[in-house]
């Protein structure tokens, strides 16, 4: 239809500008920031094994999880400052019709904070190879357009954030959804709620 088009459109405009912001912050962190972090070259003198790539893939996706978690709510707020009206809407304006595009059709701001500042910051905390970094950030960018396109690709269910706004948070599994009593569940949401008009959250339960 028309009005699917123009969504499609919309977000592909969206993700090209977030796609080179984000960009343009990795080339930067790369060169200046990196090399100042206590880890880096750390597998210039230790030996890399099957072993170190396991350790690295656990730390990698437990962090980046909790990072997109607990980001993910902070722009759901409202005060004191309203990152949703002025951020995160911009995303949520694609609720009944999102496609692989959808994943980067996000305000600058937020395609910062949960794309290169969460994937970089793994090296602040732990040793970690650049290319497993590259190679699970690369997998990560495929999980999130796959959850986008709200079809069997959709393994933890996102689909249910963009419908009832204030649910499944989480980007890999639902860990901290269930911890913090955020994940989608039949019997307690009926209806679809709106992002619409100031995204207010509406939680229609179950009687």
């Amino acid at each position: 239809t028309e009005a699917r088009s123009k969504s499609l459109r919309k977000q592909m405009m969206l993700s090209v500008q977030a796609i080179i912001i984000c960009v343009l912050y990795a080339v930067l962190w790369m060169y200046y920031v990196d090399p100042l972090l206590p880890f880096y070259g750390y597998y210039d003198n230790h030996p890399y094994s099957v072993w170190e790539f396991c350790k690295n893939l656990v730390t990698y996706m437990f962090w980046f999880d909790t990072w997109f978690y607990w980001t993910h709510r902070l722009l759901h707020m409202r005060k004191p400052f309203n990152f949703w009206k002025y951020v995160h809407s911009v995303h949520h304006q694609f609720t009944e019709d999102t496609t692989a595009f959808a994943q980067d059709a996000v305000h600058p701001f937020e395609g910062l904070l949960q794309g290169p500042m969460g994937h970089c910051g793994v090296f602040a905390i732990a040793p970690m190879h650049p290319l497993a970094a590259q190679v699970f950030g690369f997998a990560t960018a495929v999980f999130a357009i796959a959850a986008h396109d709200g079809r069997t690709g959709d393994l933890n269910n996102h689909i249910k954030h963009h419908h009832y706004v204030c649910v499944n948070y989480g980007l890999y599994w639902a860990f901290w959804d269930w911890i913090c009593g955020t994940r989608w569940a039949k019997d307690k949401y009926l209806h679809h709620s709106k992002a619409v008009d100031g995204g207010e959250e509406v939680k229609l339960k179950a009687n």
